[in-house]
């Protein structure tokens, strides 16, 4: 079937041509389209969607930029001026909604900055406590304050200018802490900054560096492998141009479905020129070899040798890439689908011009020369027993380092879904954030929305509400002090509609006692000053006070520590089952659940689709080899490059995240790549050539051991470029890494990896296994029969291949 593809691409190639060329136009035309973006949502697995849908129906919340001041001195009088100021000047920044902070509080409450912050006032104030200062310190020095910035939430504005407001304010703020910072009456104070924006932002800057430097270099170091190997011109350019043209017509379609540029998608080129390249080293090697034939018919060969098994490659490549679409976020989905389109283009566009402009002429390496790589490889055919027993420890090994542990163990595989562990310890990012974890301010919010069935009369001024107001007041009073009283859930404070308005009621109650004193005068301005105050407090925390859709939904942040996927886990379920569920239509969202579904669905996504890519690469398998045997056989030694992975995260306590998710369905689907190679070759030799099974792997590693060397070194090459740049700059300097964002890190560091196992199980462990378990019986082939070893397996004529 792929060969009838083949030879009908090869037979209508002008009419493909041209298709090509009419596509790389209108592929082009909508490049300008193209767009980088990482907005927060994109980054939201799908399966907290429908509950922060939910959240924002109700109540009016922006994004949020956090802003820890650290005093690294006491807190004074002119601090309460000084925190004033800048609270008013970020308030100022046009698409602001609220800046929350001490200073604020302080105003509402009538009291100055250090008498707030004082441990004798931590009764009076506990409702701000722990969520806008911290409590590990007491007394006023050593102190760190909170300051949250809600932006607006830009419902009327599309995706693009919502994001480049985001992108606005964000500056302006850094602006105003520069500012502020350099002045001398801030001395000794330093910021800390956090956000989702700071996280798109900083994502995009690293995907236009992955751009600029990554995807050359990647192309670079694969080129120069192609050119080491076979010095050819003729070779690289096709290489090149193969590349270029499935790059473009990628990032063309990308451009017409609206697919964002984001720093995952933005890895889609470099794999995919990778293999480009790897699909032209079997094109170059086959012209590498002495074959004899007429001219006319070397086109036919071509097809047969390199064109059948290419395919099935870049078939069974792309489905592995395919299956990261079973991923929850929406940037892996897409890089599943580039991948899947990319590889297969990748093929075509270098088979394409191959048939215009042949390989003739390849250089025949004497480092990678047939014999000294059967004396390199051979021993795995000569020993095969020995081979198989200590690549079966070694997976036992391996098997062990990777089983799932408690997180107190040194080694075992674990699960990290946090975005904000995205950047490296060095990244301002993480600083920020392990200082704020640090002073126990719960960073994490788990917001619960709970609809009331009933809603019951409100209270007015001195009333207290119908008997299912109380009732629902009572169950969410109940509801909080269950989950706060368990100090082990990690829950530091809970901000709820259900405090404001008891902080509510209680101005009203001053108001009443005010106008009850016996001077007239000072009660009036007493009065008016609560009165101030009531409004202020009501109108700057509209987000929990006001419901839109005026139904009496109540929200509830639970703002949480620092914590593993575990431990959230822990605490989303039993948030769960202590909902008041009888009298409220109940959901939750925010960070913590959001970062449990994430590693539930990491863990779910690869097992689905591993499992997945396994059946259908088997399948493509059987149709290929035409063996079960043999496709059982392929298949053992990739799952060495996965076994290794996993170990290897085990052993260091490499958490799997989104990058390393990413690994092992992109790792699967190129190391089968060159498997197929090998069994096709191997398979020719001995079920048509009449080989044995010991002389076809001899002539197997002979033939198809140097393009399998070769495209594991570009397969390297293009996974280290992701990685080694960091590792060197760390090692040789004190600079921020390079790249910095550590998905993208695990990615080529277990990429790496990954490409070694293959290297490995292709050339070690796959002849040793086929050795021992490939017990078929050879036919006899007559010394008077026999002709030259490269005429009779190259021709087309079934007569010769007798």
């Amino acid at each position: 079937m792929l060969k009838a593809v083949l030879i009908a691409i090869d037979h209508y190639r002008h009419f493909f041509l041209v298709i090509t060329l009419l596509s790389l136009l209108l592929a082009v035309a909508f490049l300008p389209r193209l767009r980088l973006e990482d907005s927060p949502e994109r980054w939201m697995p799908k399966s907290s969607q429908d509950a922060y849908q939910a959240f924002q129906r109700h109540f009016e919340s922006g994004d949020t930029i956090g802003i820890g001041i650290h005093y690294q001195r006491s807190i004074t009088a002119q601090d309460d001026q000084l925190l004033a100021r800048l609270h008013r000047q970020l308030s100022q920044i046009e698409g602001m909604q609220q800046v929350y902070d001490a200073s604020l509080v302080a105003e509402i409450e009538g009291v100055s900055l250090t008498d707030l912050l004082t441990p004798q006032e931590d009764d009076r104030f506990k409702l701000y406590d722990q969520a806008l200062w911290d409590q590990t310190h007491e007394g006023l020095s050593d102190r760190t304050l909170l300051m949250i910035c809600e932006l607006q939430t830009f419902d009327k504005l599309s995706s693009l200018e919502r994001n480049n407001k985001r992108r606005e304010i964000f500056s302006q703020v850094q602006t105003i802490l520069a500012d502020t910072e350099s002045q001398p009456a801030w001395k000794q104070v330093r910021f800390y900054v956090t956000s989702s924006i700071l996280i798109m932002i900083e994502m995009e800057k690293r995907a236009r560096r992955v751009a600029m430097i990554f995807l050359p270099l990647s192309l670079g170091l694969g080129m120069l492998c192609l050119l080491w190997g076979f010095q050819s011109w003729r070779a690289l350019g096709i290489a090149v141009l193969g590349s270029a043209m499935a790059i473009v017509l990628v990032l063309g379609g990308m451009g017409l479905f609206g697919v964002k540029l984001g720093i995952i998608a933005i890895t889609a080129p470099t794999l995919i020129s990778i293999i480009a390249v790897a699909t032209t080293v079997h094109f170059a090697a086959y012209a590498a070899d002495d074959l004899p034939g007429e001219d006319d018919r070397f086109h036919e060969r071509l097809i047969y040798w390199v064109g059948v098994p290419c395919l099935g490659a870049a078939a069974t490549t792309a489905i592995g890439f395919l299956m990261l679409a079973f991923n929850e976020l929406q940037p892996i989905q897409e890089l599943g689908f580039l991948l899947f389109a990319g590889t297969l283009l990748a093929f075509f566009s270098v088979f394409l011009i191959t048939r215009y402009f042949p390989i003739r002429i390849a250089h025949k390496s004497r480092t990678l020369s047939p014999r000294r790589l059967e004396r390199l490889f051979g021993g795995s055919i000569r020993y095969a027993s020995w081979v198989n027993v200590m690549m079966l420890l070694l997976v036992g090994l391996l098997v062990y380092c990777a089983w799932p542990r408690q997180n107190k163990e040194a080694i075992g595989l674990r699960v990290d879904g946090n975005p904000f562990s995205f950047f490296a310890e060095d990244q301002e990012i993480s600083q920020a954030l392990n200082h704020l974890s640090d002073r126990k301010l719960g960073l994490y919010p788990l917001e619960v929305i709970l609809i009331p069935h009933e809603r019951g009369t409100s209270p007015k001024w001195n009333t207290s509400g119908d008997a299912t107001y109380q009732a629902n007041h009572q169950a969410v009073e109940e509801f909080i002090k269950t989950v706060t009283e368990k100090e082990a859930l990690g829950v530091r404070h809970v901000i709820s509609t259900h405090s404001f308005l008891e902080r509510q009621r209680q101005f009203f109650r001053d108001l009443i006692r005010t106008g009850q004193e016996g001077n007239l005068f000072q009660a009036w301005a007493r009065m008016q000053q609560v009165n101030k105050n009531s409004e202020q407090f009501l109108n700057s925390f509209r987000s929990w006070s006001h419901d839109k859709e005026n139904q009496g939904a109540m929200r509830l942040s639970l703002m949480c520590l620092e914590q593993d996927a575990e431990e959230f886990a822990r605490l989303v379920d039993y948030v769960e089952k202590e909902l008041p569920r009888d009298r409220f239509d109940c959901s939750i969202t925010g960070a913590v659940p959001q970062i449990v579904h994430l590693s539930n669905g990491l863990v779910g996504a690869m097992i689905y689709g591993l499992a997945t890519s396994f059946f259908a690469m088997a399948g493509l398998c059987l149709i290929l080899f035409r063996s079960p045997r043999l496709a059982l056989i392929a298949f053992l030694p990739n799952a060495l490059p996965l076994v290794l992975v996993f170990g290897g995260m085990g052993l260091f306590r490499m958490p799997i995240s989104s990058g390393s998710a990413m690994v092992v369905t992109v790792a699967l689907g190129i190391a089968l790549n060159d498997t197929i190679h090998f069994v096709l070759h191997y398979r020719q030799r001995t079920r048509r050539a009449g080989s044995s099974v010991t002389r076809g792997l001899i002539e197997t590693l002979q033939h198809v051991g140097r393009p399998i060397l070769l495209t594991s070194f570009v397969h390297l090459a293009g996974f280290s470029i992701f990685w080694l740049p960091d590792l060197l700059m760390s090692a040789w300097s004190e600079q921020q890494a390079l790249n910095g964002f550590l998905p993208l890190y695990h990615f080529g560091l277990l990429g790496s990896v990954a490409m070694i196992g293959a290297l490995i199980g292709d050339l070690v462990l796959l002849p040793a296994l086929i050795q021992n378990f490939d017990l078929r019986k050879t036919s006899a082939v007559t010394q008077e029969n026999r002709q030259p070893l490269a005429r009779k397996l190259f021709s087309l004529d079934p007569e010769a291949r007798s």
